[in-house]
């Protein structure tokens, strides 16, 4: 199963960046978590934020870079509104690779409790290009080449912490120029915090020229309440995206339990 053996860096890293674009057609890069299920490379969301999956319903060309693997090509977004789908193939990724999950998945009654967590929307990476690109996924640039997503590893030591907008970032790497996206991600021990850092802009002669800054990589060090606050608009978010939900999944149609890879065999 060669496409398998070609996602192995995605299945072994535990988190990773998404590329893909907004209405606009820039890029945008956020950080996930990867999955491979049933040979296919796959990133969800949760019930309680579907932006990302709005915006690759609309546009589905997307790019995966985890673990030196590089995949592009169209996504197809998928409902999943109860948990049988997060059981039988997220569920033991989901523990082994975001250490949270071995709390939230303990609650009692977990699957009413948390519906908005085990249930998913899936963003399945269907007969993309994969190739190696060897580099840390800490800091990337991801672009827009010939319609297109690609993402570019750059160093990952790249200081960007005091960079604001009007400012310029040398990327030490070659880039297209054109419409990009730099992300910074941290993940403090454990997964206690998730932070990022954006930086929109243009790049010209391998130098980004930012326009917009969000995020920060600095830790917060929530408490046990704020915990409690975010799970509870989450839950919140997830009640108001309960229209989206029911349409979405009326759409969905039953996934097959084949799989056909990049040469065209079925794992």
């Amino acid at each position: 199963m060669r496409c398998v053996n070609e996602l192995a860096g995605i299945d072994a890293a535990t988190v990773g960046v998404l590329g893909f674009t907004a209405k606009d057609h820039t890029p945008r890069a956020i950080a996930v978590t990867p999955y491979v299920v049933e040979g296919t490379a796959t990133v969800t969301t949760m019930l309680a934020l579907l932006t990302k999956a709005q915006m690759l319903r609309n546009r589905p060309a997307a790019a995966l870079y985890a673990g030196g693997t590089h995949v592009h090509g169209d996504v197809a977004v998928e409902m999943h509104d109860d948990p049988a789908w997060f059981d039988q193939h997220i569920r033991h990724q989901e523990l082994a690779k975001y250490p949270p999950a071995k709390t939230l998945l303990t609650i009692p009654f977990h699957r009413r409790v948390l519906w908005w967590y085990v249930g998913r929307v899936a963003m399945v990476f269907e007969l993309p290009t994969i190739i190696e690109r060897p580099g840390s996924d800490r800091v990337t640039l991801t672009s827009v080449v010939d319609g297109g997503v690609q993402i570019i590893p750059l160093a990952a030591d790249l200081d960007v912490d005091c960079v604001g907008v009007g400012d310029h970032v040398d990327l030490g790497a070659p880039a297209p120029d054109g419409p990009a996206c730099l992300l910074v991600h941290h993940e403090t021990a454990g997964m206690a915090e998730l932070l990022s850092l954006t930086l929109r802009g243009s790049v010209r002669d391998g130098r980004l020229d930012v326009a917009e800054r969000r995020g920060s990589v600095t830790p917060q060090h929530p408490g046990a309440l704020d915990q409690l606050r975010s799970l509870r608009a989450l839950a919140q978010s997830a009640k108001a995206n309960r229209p989206i939900i029911n349409a979405w999944a009326e759409r969905t149609p039953t996934p097959s339990t084949n799989v056909t890879n990049v040469n065209g065999a079925t794992p």
